[in-house]
């Protein structure tokens, strides 16, 4: 949907005498977009339903691109995304460029607005940083001074991350280790995932909730936690505390419409503080993962899958060895790969909060992941993007927008105030013509 805004320009124009007589430039004219898949890309799991896109989950959001120079997006809030320091972390990219990186705290909606040095081509990343289980948002409005937006490239690759804490960037902006559980110190552009994705041109989608694990949740009793399990939420749009008007997108199933490349399936972290080295708990454990991966590969027929651990702890990495070959042995599936990640060096890199990676170890987990891929698949970190593909709702969309603006101009040429806007302004320019010439 396009619509067009008109700045308090045109009202001031307004003459009480009754004739409008200064002309409308085109830079006081916004045009309005609504987030729908035809004028933005989606970046990970989100839902449009209502006139709005509505998504939490970790590095998800949109881009698209337009050519202009002044932007505006209109950011609506579930019942616990404004706060300064546990609201949703927004981050805004203008051309690559970081313009806007801060928890939501306008309450009910946040309007980010910014410009661009020069009017010409350019693209904008909007991404939620902070995870899903704290909050969701939901963008209801586009606003650029440019005739159209559209979304942006496809990535040269697609991947998947399932994974905990680590994959949400918990902490990686935190001061050190005695800092606690924040959203404003949570960063997913910093993470792993992320670097990755990033390094392959990849699109990224991360499926990822603070506590989780295969069996049992982060326990701090050595108990099994059964309230935070992967399976649970796995197959939802997003798992999250907060709700919109009662809903929440646990409420939505997701639908599993195209498979990524490559899911990464990044959990045992958790578990380990309920398996505690115990035999009878980590065959439980290895149960629960395999049965995870079959639960993963009957959603994604295609993709290849690479199960990993180590960045805060290895003791299930053999575990999930074993639990992989099992699960290869039983189901003659052999598109999935393990790879044994390197642990936080805290000599060097230091700790975010509650003993979280920082930046620096998540950086060396990527190199390490990255080279994996590579070494698997024969990835690189030069495949040319793959441009958006033509489609017919593409073409009757652009078709329909077409013979919109025409009927919209028909429209109003047929308003009988519009023939006398533009005779008064005719008017006005004579008016002023002839005080010239005197």
């Amino acid at each position: 949907m396009k619509l067009t805004r008109l700045f308090p320009a045109l009202a001031a124009a307004v003459v009480a005498a009754g004739c409008l007589a200064a002309p409308v430039c085109a830079e006081d004219t916004l045009n309005q977009f609504k987030p729908e898949s035809r004028y933005v890309k989606y970046l990970g799991r989100s839902v449009y339903q209502d006139d709005e896109l509505w998504f939490g989950l970790t590095d998800s959001g949109v881009s698209f691109d337009f050519t202009g120079k002044h932007v505006e997006m209109n950011l609506m809030g579930d019942s616990a995304a404004f706060g300064e320091q546990n609201g949703a972390r927004i981050k805004v990219y203008a051309d690559d460029k970081v313009v806007y990186d801060k928890c939501l705290t306008d309450s009910p909606f946040e309007t980010i607005k910014f410009d661009f040095d020069e009017s010409g081509e350019h693209t904008v990343k909007l991404l939620k940083a902070s995870e899903c289980a704290n909050n969701t948002v939901q963008l209801e409005n586009i606003f650029v001074d440019g005739d159209s937006i559209k979304p942006s490239a496809n990535g040269s690759h697609t991947i998947e991350f399932v994974g905990d804490s680590i994959t949400c960037g918990y902490g990686v902006d935190g001061k050190d280790q005695n800092e606690h559980f924040l959203t404003s110190t949570e960063d997913g552009t910093k993470t792993y995932a992320y670097k990755t994705a990033e390094h392959f041109k990849a699109d990224i989608s991360c499926v990822s909730f603070s506590g989780c694990g295969a069996i049992s949740g982060y326990s701090d009793n050595g108990k099994q936690n059964t309230q935070n399990l992967m399976k649970d939420f796995y197959e939802n749009t997003g798992h999250s505390y907060s709700n919109k008007g009662g809903k929440r997108l646990d409420d939505i199933p997701w639908d599993f419409k195209t498979n990524p490349e490559l899911i990464v399936i990044n959990l045992g972290t958790n578990d380990s503080s309920y398996t505690k080295g115990k035999a009878e708990r980590i065959d439980e454990f290895k149960a629960a993962y395999t049965d995870l991966l079959k639960q993963i590969r009957a959603k994604n027929p295609d993709s290849e899958m690479l199960c990993i651990l180590g960045l805060m702890g290895k003791d299930l990495y053999p575990a999930i060895t074993e639990a992989v070959d099992a699960y290869k042995s039983e189901t003659g599936d052999n598109k999935i790969n393990c790879c044994e990640i390197d642990g936080i060096n805290s000599t060097e890199d230091g700790f975010g909060s509650d003993y979280h990676p920082k930046e620096a170890s998540h950086e060396r987990a990527a190199n390490t992941l990255i080279s994996k891929i590579e070494e698997l698949y024969g990835w690189t970190d030069h495949d040319p993007a793959m441009e958006t593909p033509a489609s017919a709702d593409t073409d009757s969309s652009a078709e329909s927008s077409s013979d919109d603006s025409s009927k919209k101009s028909e429209s109003l040429m047929k308003n009988p105030v519009v023939p006398v806007i533009m005779t008064c302004g005719i008017f006005a320019v004579l008016m002023f013509i002839k005080k010239a010439r005197n």
